[in-house]
């Protein structure tokens, strides 16, 4: 009779666990769709992305498993890989219509933008847990270039 009730409380436990990983999942998926509407404004567009990013990293951190963190990351990256490359898009235009000066002042003020400071100091320790994770490479590289064209 213990067996059983262990077997139920394990499986009820896990159930719960896949309801609230697809709760999370469909708030970024959510989150990062609202930021597309704010097609006029870039920056928080750009905002929308980088808190997204950094609570979809520390939730995969939060899994002691790697292999359960990265079933996650591909499971986020599924479900928003185009809304991720549109808003990029969108920030690399705005971006790239402004003035050189006009550019590196707004690459000075993203730099002091805390959601991108906590992003830059996440990836480090993200990247050496899941070191096959290609999607945020391409982000981060994709960020960075707004700063070095």
């Amino acid at each position: 009779m213990r067996i059983l009730s262990l077997i139920l409380l394990a499986s009820c436990l896990m159930g719960c666990a896949s309801i609230q990983q697809k709760k999370i999942l469909t708030e970024h998926n959510t989150a990062l769709s609202q930021a597309l509407l704010l097609e006029e404004d870039p920056r928080a567009q750009l905002d929308a992305l980088s808190s997204s990013l950094i609570q979809m990293m520390n939730q995969s951190l939060d899994y002691v498993d790697p292999r359960k963190g990265l079933k996650f990351i591909n499971k986020y990256k599924d479900l928003n890989t185009d809304s991720i490359q549109k808003i990029l898009g969108n920030v690399e235009g705005w971006i790239g219509k402004m003035e050189p000066a006009d550019q590196m002042m707004t690459g000075l003020s993203l730099l002091s933008d805390k959601n991108l400071q906590q992003l830059v100091l996440l990836a480090p320790k993200f990247e050496k847990k899941y070191k096959q994770i290609q999607l945020f490479s391409n982000v981060t590289n994709k960020i960075k270039g707004f700063f070095t064209n």
